[in-house]
């Protein structure tokens, strides 16, 4: 059984190893979260902007539909307002009233509501946010490399980034890693045959 190194070389060479292995692992844990979310966050979005513009129609249609009760009380109860429509709508004159021509932006008409601002605000997430999350959502080269990247973290942060890794020569620990990886998922030769 072999004794741990207790140099002072080899307290720093954990050390770094240790503030290695922890940021590849993150960031592959950050990589894999991102190509698993990104697809929901996608829709989630188009949903939002969906629901926004849904809402601000909804708040027009409401505002008509308050406009128009209010025309209809008017029509029924309101004799000047009645008076008025009929006068837009006929062109008919009082008795002495001269009719002058005005652009049609002008004239009144007291069916249709009048313009209501719209509040102002932004629809969704900022647009470069949107793309980014499309393409790690979208099958292709973006999604593939960060897929690669997750792979190659991971086998950096397990594989490499330990002590017994660096006890030996680089190339006789890339071999050993060569034959547990082939070991591992080799096919079995003693499987049954049916």
């Amino acid at each position: 059984m072999e004794t741990p190194d207790t140099t002072p070389s080899a307290g720093w060479k954990s050390l770094v190893l240790s503030l290695l292995f922890w940021p590849s692992l993150g960031g592959a844990a950050a990589l894999t979260a991102l190509l698993v979310l990104s697809p929901r966050l996608v829709e989630n979005e188009s949903l939002q902007v969906r629901f926004e513009r849904n809402a601000a129609r909804l708040t027009e249609a409401e505002h008509e539909t308050r406009h128009l009760a209010q025309v209809v009380q008017a029509l029924r109860n309101d004799p000047d307002f009645i008076a008025r429509v009929t006068t837009s709508e006929l062109s008919a004159l009082p008795r002495g009233a001269v009719q002058v021509s005005v652009d049609s932006s002008l004239e009144f008409d007291a069916r249709a509501p009048a313009a209501v601002a719209a509040p102002e605000r932004m629809i969704g997430s900022p647009p470069g946010v949107v793309a980014l999350l499309e393409a790690f959502s979208r099958p292709g080269p973006v999604r593939w490399r960060c897929m690669t990247s997750v792979v190659v973290l991971t086998l950096l942060a397990f594989c490499c980034l330990n002590e017994d890794f660096f006890q030996g020569s680089v190339r006789g620990s890339l071999r050993s890693l060569h034959r547990l990886l082939g070991g591992r998922y080799a096919p079995s030769t003693d499987a049954k045959s049916v």
